[in-house]
């Protein structure tokens, strides 16, 4: 090291610096690193950084890049010593090492405690980024110097230490109480069962209020526990603090134990968003749960129902043809309803019940069709008005919209019966076809509501009783059917008689128990099925849906 104008190396004046560049004999010695004529490399801008350098460190690092210019400056670990380091430098850069992570320690630990953002927060953020920022430091120093064991220790601390607080794991306690409830609601619609996430109630105080949020349920469906679900066990989950005020879908099906009573609960709690309601195959349900949805599932703010799916498949005990009739006057945004194995379509049904439903529900499309009818030619005459060109002639007929809108005939008439709330003509509704007038696409039809296969079923049905009543096609099943066939009348021939919805089949009790007894098992089918003795076909099993004929 040579001696500067005055006569004194760097050691001698100033004992913390360790290696001063020499400088021209004319220049004094410079006070700061900027007037010494050495910029800071482009990876030490941030602010605080050089308050965090030793003395005398820049002026070292400086020399090392000739030009000073700070577009030479490597990536720590990436450069080859070739300086011998003094005793008094390796213990000074290990007492610096120890003291920023002692400090990087204690800042990471205060920020996990802290729950909410705060100007302490950010102070304490910007500290802990300098803290990083010298340890890089003297990582990029110690690439600088020759290897010894002391500091190939210390380069190992620095990257444990650097790994450790870049990408430290955050723990679940660590999230915010509305980041939590996020994943907790992404968690409950994964899972069929609620029971795994109310189960986190146990964990602390503060899982047991979070689980109770309404922002995390979503879905309530208990269909896993359908054989155990009770009235009593049902309402220990729902209770009364507003938990459940926000589900969209509830899902009761397969649960057999639920009675009215609970489910009216239920729906007292969440029926104002609720859009989804699934309770097939609850058999102790009746009418009266239905009734009391369409006065409970209704918005606030416009007093509309959000109902847009309703099963009541398999419900035995609500009576098909009201749930039917009350769609006409409530569920305004109902879209579809399952009513396959309710109390007209379950079991041996008398056949004045079941020609009921099934006149109902052809005036109900009958009325539809008639709607849709006065709609176009309302949408003519607009066109004629105009003065638009519009082919009467070759206009859609009503029946082509209607089987536009519903081409599988699984339709009934709209849910809330109110023109004045009808909806204009879907797009994809008339995708293929050719030659629609523009009028068509602008006539404003009622959205239908959809019962499945339900209506082709009973009319179906209702022909095959038509068919038995004229007596123009042999479908009895057995001599007694036939004898009554065209003769119901006859006292003398007294049997009870009832049509097999399969095949259309007409045979008596008597012979129909007879039957049962040659049931077989299909090829790779584990259920018994019994055939009819005429047509071979797949009769119902004992209990299902018949048609009793009148006597």
């Amino acid at each position: 090291m040579s001696e500067a104008s005055g006569g004194a190396t760097a050691m001698d004046t100033l004992e913390r610096k360790f290696a001063i560049p020499e400088k021209s004999g004319d220049a004094g010695e410079a006070d700061s690193p900027e007037q010494s004529g050495v910029q800071t490399p482009k990876h030490e801008y941030q602010s605080g950084f050089k308050r965090l350098r030793p003395t005398g460190w820049e002026e070292v690092e400086g020399s090392e890049h000739g030009t000073g210019s700070g577009e030479d400056d490597e990536l720590p670990g990436t450069s080859v010593g070739s300086i011998e380091a003094t005793a008094d430098e390796v213990r000074y850069l290990q007492n610096r090492t120890k003291s920023a992570c002692s400090q990087l320690a204690d800042i990471i630990v205060e920020l996990r405690r802290e729950r909410g953002w705060s100007a302490d927060k950010d102070t304490k953020t910007a500290r802990k980024r300098e803290l990083l920022q010298l340890l890089r430091s003297i990582q990029r120093r110690l690439d600088k110097l020759e290897s010894n064991l002391e500091l190939d220790a210390l380069r190992s601390y620095i990257a444990f230490a650097l790994e450790k607080a870049s990408c430290q794991q955050v723990r679940l306690c660590d999230l915010l109480d509305d980041e939590l409830q996020l994943i907790l609601s992404h968690v409950a619609e994964a899972n069929r069962s609620p029971k795994q996430l109310l189960a986190l109630s146990a964990v602390s105080t503060r899982f047991r209020k979070l689980v109770r949020q309404p922002g995390v349920w979503q879905t309530l469906d208990m269909s896993a526990h359908a054989s155990f679900l009770t009235d009593r066990l049902l309402l220990s989950i729902v209770r009364g603090d507003g938990a459940f005020a926000n589900v969209r879908r509830v899902c009761l099906a397969g649960c057999n134990r639920l009675t009215d009573s609970a489910v009216c609960r239920l729906l007292d709690v969440c029926g104002e968003n609720l859009e989804c309601l699934e309770l097939s195959d609850c058999t102790l349900i009746s009418t009266s749960t239905i009734e009391h949805a369409a006065r409970v599932c209704r918005s606030r703010g416009d007093g509309k129902s959000r109902l847009a799916f309703l099963d009541l498949a398999g419900c035995s005990n609500v009576d098909t043809l009201d749930a039917l009739r009350l769609t006409e006057t409530n569920f305004e945004s109902l879209r579809e309803i399952r009513l396959m194995g309710t109390s007209r379509l379950n079991g041996r049904v008398p056949q004045d019940e079941f020609v009921e439903l099934a006149r109902e529900l052809e005036a109900r499309r009958a009325k539809w069709r008639d709607g849709i009818g006065r709609r176009r030619e309302e949408a003519v005459r607009r066109a004629e008005a105009d003065n638009s060109p519009a082919d009467v002639e070759n206009a859609v007929t009503a029946e082509d919209m209607m089987n536009m809108i519903d081409p599988t005939a699984s339709c009934v008439d709209c849910a809330c019966g109110d023109a004045a709330r009808g909806e204009e003509m879907e797009p994809w509704i008339l995708e293929g076809h050719e030659n629609v007038p523009a009028w068509v696409a602008a006539c404003r039809i009622q959205p239908a509501l959809c019962v499945a296969d339900l209506p082709k079923r009973v009319k179906h049905w209702k022909t095959k009783l038509d068919i038995w009543e004229e007596g123009t096609a042999p479908i009895a099943a057995c001599d007694h059917a036939m004898v009554m066939q065209g003769n119901m009348n006859d006292p003398g021939h007294q049997h009870q008689l009832n049509l097999l919805p399969g095949c259309g089949h007409v045979l008596c009790v008597d012979c129909e128990q007879r039957s049962r007894v040659h049931m077989v098992r299909r090829h790779l089918d584990n259920e018994y099925v019994y055939p009819c003795p005429l047509c071979g076909m797949d009769m119902p099993n004992p209990g299902g849906f018949e048609i009793t004929l009148n006597p």
